[in-house]
C-alpha cells in the first residue's frame, strides 16, 4: 500500500510538473522594453500609480495571424485596469479604439492604428503619455479566448439583476460578451474571470490533464509582458475571485466632427488623477459635469440671416439647454449663409462647449476662430452666427 501511495503521489507530481512546464513553454510572453525602461515608461513627467497596486493595460484583439506583418486589430476599447493597494474595488477605465493619441514621430493616430502597428511598447507609451498613469503590465487577449475557457473549465456561475444567479456555458458567454455595451462587457468579463478562477483549482485541473492542456492552449491566446509569463497571469486573474465587481467607466471625451480631434473634458483629467492615486472613480462622470462645462463658457449669438428676432430665439433655445449666453446682436447679413459656431482656438472648454452647442443647432458648422470671437469688444468663448436654417417661425 505504501508503495502504491508513493507511485500515485509520484504520478500526480509528474503530471503537475509536466502541466506546469507545458504552461511555462506555451504561455509565452512579449518582450516590452518600455516597461523595463523607467525613462521611456514614464513618458510625460509625473506619470504615477500606487506602488502597492497593480496597473494593467489590457487590449482585446481579433485572432492573431502570424503570416500578416502587422498586429491584430482591436475589437473593443483599451482597458486601463487597477487592482489592489488602496483600492477596495478594482477600477477599469475604457479608452475608445478611435481615441486620437500622439505617437513618437508619427503625429496623431488612433489607438486602433497604434495597435495595428503591432508594437506593444508604442501602445504603452501613448497611453502613459495621454493619461499620466504608470503601467505595470500589458495583457493582450484574443476575442474568443474567454468563452473558450468557459467551455473547458465551465459552466461558470454568474449573477445579474434580470436573471438572478445561474450557470452559463461557452455559447451563452460568447453571446453575452458580443452583445454587451463596452462597460457591461468589462463587468461581465470580470465576473467570468472570478468564476473561472474558482473552477481552476489545482486538484480539479489534475483530475483532467487533457482538459487542462486544452485550457493552457486557450490561454496561449493571452499575450503578456515577461513579468507575467506562464501561470502568473492566472494568479492575477485569481485576485478577482473574492473581490467585488469593478468600477467601470468610459473616458469622457468629445470629438470635433470638423477636425476629427478629441477634446479631453475636465472630468477625464480627474479620472486620470484618481487612477494615479488609487482613488475611487465614482461620481466623476455624468451629465452634471457636462452642464458645468457649458455653463462656464460665455456664448454670444449673432443674427447672420437678417430675420427679425432670430438671435433672440436661438438665445432662448440655448439658455434652456444650460448654455451661458451673454448677449445677442447682428452680424453681417448674407442671404443663404449657413449657421457657424466659432470657438476660441486652444481652449478645450470653449471647443467642448461649441461641439455640444452645435449638436443642438441643425446643420451648424464648427470653426476654430482666428481672430478670437468677441461680443461688443469683449472676448467670448463661443460665437454663434445664426443662419436662416435656424428660423423655425416661432
Amino acid at each position: 500500500m505504501v508503495v502504491l501511495a508513493v507511485l500515485v503521489a509520484a504520478a500526480i507530481g509528474l503530471t503537475a510538473a509536466s502541466l506546469y512546464g507545458y504552461a511555462w513553454w506555451q504561455l509565452g510572453a512579449d518582450d516590452i522594453p518600455v516597461l523595463l525602461d523607467d525613462t521611456r515608461a514614464l513618458g510625460v513627467e509625473g506619470a504615477t500609480a500606487p506602488a502597492d497596486a497593480t496597473t494593467l493595460l489590457v487590449t482585446t484583439t481579433a485572432e492573431r495571424d502570424p503570416t500578416v506583418p502587422r498586429g491584430p486589430e482591436l475589437v473593443a476599447p483599451v482597458w486601463l485596469v487597477q487592482v489592489g493597494g488602496p483600492r477596495d474595488v478594482p477600477a477599469v477605465l475604457l479608452l475608445p479604439e478611435d481615441l486620437p493619441v500622439h505617437a513618437d514621430g508619427d503625429g496623431a493616430r488612433t489607438l486602433a492604428e497604434v495597435q495595428l502597428a503591432g508594437d506593444s511598447s508604442a501602445m504603452v507609451g501613448v497611453v502613459t503619455d495621454y493619461t499620466g498613469v504608470r503601467i505595470d503590465h500589458v495583457v493582450s487577449v484574443e476575442d474568443d479566448a474567454l468563452p473558450t475557457l468557459v467551455g473547458h473549465l465551465g459552466p461558470v456561475p454568474v449573477c445579474d439583476d434580470a436573471a438572478g444567479c445561474h450557470e452559463i456555458q461557452a455559447e451563452e458567454a460568447r453571446r453575452q460578451l458580443t452583445e454587451a455595451t463596452p462597460e457591461a462587457r468589462a463587468a461581465r468579463t470580470a465576473e467570468l474571470l472570478r468564476g473561472l478562477a474558482a473552477n481552476a483549482r489545482p486538484g480539479e485541473l489534475l483530475r483532467s490533464p487533457l482538459a487542462t492542456k486544452r485550457s493552457i492552449d486557450t490561454v496561449a491566446a493571452v499575450h503578456t509582458d515577461v513579468s507575467l509569463r506562464g501561470t502568473q497571469v492566472l494568479d492575477l486573474a485569481r485576485t478577482l475571485e473574492h473581490g467585488p465587481p469593478p468600477e467601470v467607466t468610459t473616458l469622457p471625451i468629445l470629438r470635433n466632427p470638423q477636425t476629427g480631434s478629441s477634446v479631453l473634458l475636465e472630468q477625464a483629467e480627474t479620472l486620470f488623477q484618481r487612477f494615479a492615486e488609487g482613488a475611487p472613480l465614482d461620481g466623476v462622470t455624468g451629465d452634471e459635469g457636462l452642464q458645468e462645462t457649458i455653463g462656464e463658457v460665455p456664448v454670444a449669438v449673432l443674427n447672420a440671416a437678417g430675420i427679425d428676432g432670430l438671435a433672440g430665439r436661438v438665445e432662448a433655445r440655448l439658455t434652456a439647454a444650460g448654455f451661458r449666453v451673454v448677449g445677442t446682436g447682428n452680424a453681417v447679413f448674407e442671404e443663404g449663409a449657413p449657421t457657424v459656431v466659432r470657438y476660441r482656438a486652444d481652449d478645450a472648454a470653449a471647443e467642448a462647449t461649441a461641439i455640444l452647442l452645435a449638436e443642438r443647432l441643425p446643420d451648424a458648422r464648427l470653426e476654430s476662430a482666428d481672430p478670437l470671437p468677441d461680443f461688443e469688444g469683449e472676448p467670448v468663448g463661443v460665437q454663434v452666427l445664426a443662419g436662416a436654417n435656424l428660423d423655425d417661425g416661432a
